[in-house]
């Protein structure tokens, strides 16, 4: 553990604490500041982020308190960086919506009123010029009445389709794209049934049809998720997930993996069994995820993006949400300009290649950019003679 980490900046009841997970104190700290609030998100639980630390990173948390009670908390992963002798690091948020969130209810967003943001960004930042952080990468809630957008450049990403479930049912069945219903109700004459697992008793079976939906679609390296990643969701996440299943005949056929706080579900993982489709399990497993979402009186379901603009996941989502289209943006910050250009160069001489080159320009930060594609392409060049 880095000494800097579970400290305070600011003196009093008001200022900011960094918390480390791997430290006793510091996730006991990080837990009552997720409980405080209602408006705490899934994905800053201090189990969650930890899923995707690494072994050398450290799953922190940023919490500024106002009158000794948290009103702003912001997750991340500190990663070091090796270079020369030199203590450095850089930040990012985990898989999911992330960014700094305030806990405590408003009208405005936070970043259109003073909601101390100002304050909270700028002791964090002091701490990340001690911590030798050299950029940060923000993964942003889509909760813009609670989300604090950090100082940087702010830029789309893709679009995600968000379920509004405080309409009524009858009002979401007839939003749903036509085929949706048509859909719904062949799976339903064909005898696909939908269940809940809340307790992690089928946690198994998930895997199962997941891993065979992922080699499927030759998923890369960052979807395959190990037995101990699922089994964690299921013993330290529980009350804030449910996984679902629609089976038939008594066979699991299409899974998928629900996360949620209070307000707000997250379409995360699943798959389906493609010998199955022509029964459309995923269609009715999501009108009935839907359902019971809106029974449990959570107020959206954000069913995310696809891999690309256009793509059949994209479609499959947003026939549930034709016009529940949502931004979905990612903050990019250089704390240490130089140490960044230094390291950017760097990575890619060591590559052998010129900068810039392949995704190096459109990736961030540029110095863990993958270079494979730019080493294969130059090896592809002829050789003058």
């Amino acid at each position: 553990m880095r000494p800097e980490m579970n400290e305070q900046f600011e003196s009093g009841s008001t200022g900011l604490r960094i918390y480390n997970a791997h430290d006793e104190s510091g996730y006991r700290e990080w837990m009552r500041a997720w409980r405080c609030s209602s408006r705490s998100s899934v994905f800053h639980h201090p189990d969650y982020v930890r899923l995707f630390a690494t072994s050398d990173s450290i799953p922190c948390c940023a919490v500024f308190e106002v009158d000794g009670a948290p009103a702003i908390m912001y997750p991340f992963i500190e990663r070091p960086i090796a270079y020369g002798t030199r203590n450095l690091a850089d930040i990012t948020s985990p898989y999911g919506y992330g960014g700094a969130l305030a806990l405590t209810p408003s009208e405005l967003a936070p970043s259109e009123s003073n909601c101390d943001t100002a304050r909270f960004w700028n002791a964090f930042d002091r701490w990340c010029v001690g911590q030798g952080i050299v950029s940060e990468f923000i993964r942003n809630s889509l909760d813009e009445k609670s989300l604090v957008v950090g100082p940087g450049p702010t830029v789309y990403d893709r679009v995600n389709y968000v379920v509004d479930l405080t309409r009524s049912p009858d009002h979401l069945w007839r939003s749903f794209e036509h085929k949706v219903r048509k859909n719904v109700a062949t799976a339903r004459r064909s005898g696909v049934v939908v269940s809940f697992d809340t307790n992690g008793d089928r946690i198994s079976e998930f895997m199962d049809i997941y891993r065979a939906t992922m080699f499927r679609r030759h998923a890369t390296e960052s979807y395959w998720f190990p037995a101990e990643f699922f089994e964690t969701i299921a013993s330290s996440l529980r009350g804030n997930y449910v996984a679902v299943f629609s089976e038939h005949r008594g066979v699991p056929v299409s899974c998928e993996l629900v996360l949620h706080d209070d307000r707000l579900a997250y379409s995360f993982l699943g798959g389906t069994h493609s010998e199955f489709f022509f029964l459309r399990p995923g269609d009715l497993l999501k009108f009935e995820v839907i359902r019971w979402l809106k029974e449990k009186g959570l107020e959206k379901f954000v069913l995310g993006g696809g891999a690309s603009p256009g793509d059949g996941i994209e479609r499959f989502k947003k026939s549930f949400a034709p016009h529940g289209e949502v931004d979905f943006r990612v903050t990019r910050r250089v704390h240490d300009p130089e140490v960044y250009d230094l390291l950017t160069r760097s990575h890619f001489a060591g590559a052998g290649l010129p900068y810039p080159c392949g995704e190096g320009p459109h990736f961030f930060p540029q110095y863990r950019a993958d270079l494979s594609s730019c080493i294969s392409a130059a090896a592809r060049e002829p050789t003058a003679v």
